[in-house]
């Protein structure tokens, strides 16, 4: 058990290492100006007559967190009568580091350029260190560590957030992962990634390709 227990932590340090955590809020905008503008007001009509009204979203590969807060921004600033929703953010991502800095949610210079005057005077609080999330905002999101090579079920979500995460797999472990991404999707259900990301055969997964950046689970 030692020997596991030294494995394991030398495994999460190499990944430390490895994995680039720098990210920025509203890092991909593209992506962010589907969500409000397209997305959310579809969910509004889908949902909206719903007891209770939720919305389940998947922050897959969070880092420290920029990803989650921007979604949740993006859903209180867009999303009519948002206090009238149940709203689930689970974020996720393999280092502990990046998590605890997420769980903070204090940022500061690069990372919250793209944050406007009137988001950081409506959702964030100056404090010594930079700009800190208020607690609507954090009560949204819950932090948890996860590898998605060995994903656990998480749920069915409405949307899925994987930017920029996979270029750290094999073809091969990419494919398992966007068929397990493809479950945990509700019928009707998004998948986001980056701007320059592409799935060479999301239609054998079974997605179709809305823009190139987005993804829909048929139904």
């Amino acid at each position: 058990m030692r020997a596991i227990r030294k494995t394991n932590v030398e495994y999460e340090a190499l990944l430390e290492t490895l994995l680039t955590q720098e990210t920025s809020f509203f890092r991909y905008p593209g992506v962010y100006e589907a969500f409000e503008k397209r997305l959310l007001p579809e969910l509004h009509v889908k949902k909206f007559w719903k007891n209770p009204r939720t919305l389940r979203v998947w922050s897959a590969g969070c880092s420290t967190g920029e990803e989650p807060y921007s979604i949740a921004i993006t859903i209180a600033d867009a999303l009519s009568f948002a206090d009238s929703w149940k709203l689930e953010i689970l974020a996720t991502d393999v280092s502990r580091n990046a998590l605890k800095q997420a769980e903070r949610g204090i940022y500061k210079g690069r990372s919250v350029g793209s944050v406007s005057e009137t988001q950081l005077a409506a959702h964030f609080n100056k404090v010594k260190e930079g700009y800190q999330v208020k607690p609507r905002l954090q009560k949204m999101i819950t932090f948890a560590q996860m590898n998605l090579a060995s994903a656990v079920y998480v749920g069915r979500m409405d949307l899925i957030f994987c930017m920029n995460v996979l270029i750290y797999f094999t073809e091969d472990a990419k494919e398992r992962i966007y068929q397990g991404i493809h479950r945990s999707l509700l019928p009707g259900g998004v998948l986001f990634v980056g701007g320059t990301e592409r799935i060479s055969n999301h239609r054998a997964i079974g997605f179709e390709l809305i823009r190139p950046f987005f993804y829909r689970k048929p139904g």
